[in-house]
């Protein structure tokens, strides 16, 4: 599990961490009281949208839509081939053991931004809360 930490890469991680943040301070400065209240309603609120999104990217880095998308991809480029009679010829169609090891290979080295930033924003309002409006 540590092991992914090594994948983060700071210069994707900084501007996701500004955008994170962004709305949060936007709301704390637009109010005249109760600043930190809406500052970590805010980061709740975002925090939360972020680990529902890092959830599903966290399904799909682990390979639970492999199938259909490899299923969904064949079925379009039939379609396509039904109506344009150019799509690519069904003899030179990768088979699905090809396509499941290539989607294993372009996933290895990705970090579930959304959900690590969800964690940490939960983590921040929570001890904000805790510590400083209670």
């Amino acid at each position: 599990m540590f092991k992914r930490f090594r994948n983060i890469r700071l210069q994707v991680l900084i501007p996701q961490v500004v955008i994170t943040l962004a709305y949060p301070i936007i709301k704390a400065f637009s109010v005249q009281n109760n600043r930190l209240l809406y500052f970590t309603n805010g980061l709740t609120v975002i925090g939360l949208i972020l680990v529902i999104i890092g959830v599903l990217y966290s399904m799909i880095l682990h390979g639970d839509f492999d199938l259909s998308a490899f299923y969904l991809q064949r079925g379009a480029r039939g379609i396509g081939r039904l109506f344009t009679r150019r799509g690519s010829d069904p003899a030179k169609q990768e088979a699905i053991v090809d396509y499941l090891s290539e989607a294993k290979e372009k996933r290895a080295e990705a970090f579930n931004y959304p959900l690590f930033l969800g964690i940490l924003s939960l983590a921040v309002s929570a001890v904000l809360a805790w510590g400083f409006l209670s």
